[in-house]
């Protein structure tokens, strides 16, 4: 049986819920669709790998 996703946590919380990578067991890692299902399902914060290409350019 899967884990249950985290939208089913209950909000009586005090810690912060941090995605890192995205939901990187349901989508590729550090992908829009990744970051897209942790704000489905309501999280704090999506942690997402930034790059820098040779010429300076931020990529994901």
């Amino acid at each position: 049986m899967p884990p249950l996703p985290p939208r089913d946590i209950p909000r009586t919380r005090t810690v912060e819920i941090v995605c890192h990578q995205g939901a990187n067991e349901y989508a590729p890692p550090n992908t829009y669709a990744a970051a897209q299902i942790c704000v489905d399902w309501g999280m704090d914060y999506v942690e997402i790998d930034v790059n820098t290409s040779k010429d300076g350019v931020l990529y994901v």
